[in-house]
């Protein structure tokens, strides 16, 4: 029995086996070579080159459309993301496994086929989309998974900075401006004044006041969503906090373009009609972002008293 011991601790440990029969293996996957490395970023920035001509139209949107002025500062504060979340930045090389390299180059290769699509279809929209794919491949090629854990916050927000195709823009305009009048003029009868509305337009006492598609408030809504998602990826709040946070976009822009136009329309009944232009033109346009801030902020006081965090030990940006 003794010797039975004794080859029992002398004779290594055979490998685990599956149920199948199949050697189960704990090595972990091969990094690329070098040279692989240098290809892959070859064939990136080929790419970035080649999404030259979408990023030059959607600068000429950004600063011709009002509606899509917030592209401007998407990119900047998707770099301003990567700055925050650097402690997640990998700063060892050679960790780009053969599976997240293929992964990559796919991306790539759906990236350049959305580009092609949208030059057959002569839709700009679709080249300024394969910017996406085509930057996640890079990534990817690039970095490996400790990459994407990195940068993923920023290439998702960068789809922020592409501008609506203009029949979803319109339709979405029209909607908005049929939500506005009729919640503008509820909340005027409110204050008692004798006010209706038909189609998009607010018949008042001694004026009649449009709801225009430039006063449909998708502005606002646009750059809610953006604002709402940026705030989700930096604040320190629980899965639910940031789902809530960010559902509220809709509702804040069009809240705040409802008070606008309603504070128009009082300014119209009990002021005169140089001040109600001064409002509705001027003013409202610089005060509905500080107002949709005030609102923001109201809602995450009222998350902070009504779903409070505690003391939470897993406090960290989202990865």
């Amino acid at each position: 029995m003794a010797n039975a011991l004794a080859d029992s601790q002398i004779s290594p440990k055979r490998p685990e086996t599956s149920g199948r029969g199949f050697m189960l293996s704990d090595r972990k996957p091969s990094a690329l070579s070098a040279g692989a490395v240098v290809a892959g970023i070859v064939i990136c920035v080929s790419v970035i080159a080649s999404e030259t001509p979408a990023w030059q139209w959607m600068y000429q949107v950004w600063l011709s459309n009002p509606d899509n002025s917030h592209g401007l500062l998407v990119p900047i504060f998707a770099f301003a993301l990567l700055w925050l979340r650097k402690e997640l930045c990998p700063t060892v090389a050679g960790k780009v496994t053969r599976t997240a390299f293929t992964l990559g180059v796919a991306l790539l290769v759906g990236g350049e086929a959305i580009k092609c699509a949208g030059i057959y279809c002569r839709m700009i929209t679709l080249d300024a989309m394969s910017i996406l794919p085509s930057l996640a491949g890079i990534v990817l090629c690039c970095g490996g998974w400790p990459a994407v854990r990195w940068a993923w916050p920023s290439v998702l927000f960068l789809g922020f900075m592409i501008p609506l195709p203009s029949s979803i823009g319109g339709l979405l305009g029209h909607a908005l401006q049929h939500i506005a009048t009729i919640s503008s003029t509820y909340l005027m009868q409110l204050f008692g004044m004798p006010v209706i509305s038909e189609g998009n337009l607010i018949f008042l006492s001694h004026t009649t006041l449009g709801v225009a598609q430039a006063c449909s408030g998708i502005r606002m809504l646009i750059s809610f969503f953006a604002l709402t998602t940026a705030l989700c990826f930096v604040v320190d709040r629980t899965v639910w906090q940031k789902l809530l946070i960010w559902l509220s976009a809709p509702l804040i822009a069009v809240l705040a373009n409802v008070l606008r136009i309603t504070a128009t329309g009082i300014a119209y009944e009990f002021g005169n009609a140089r001040l109600a232009e001064l409002i509705f033109h001027d003013l409202a346009g610089w005060l509905m972002m500080p107002v949709g801030l005030m609102l923001l902020g109201v809602e995450l006081f009222l998350l902070s008293r009504i779903l409070p965090m505690g003391n939470r030990r897993d406090s960290r940006p989202i990865a």
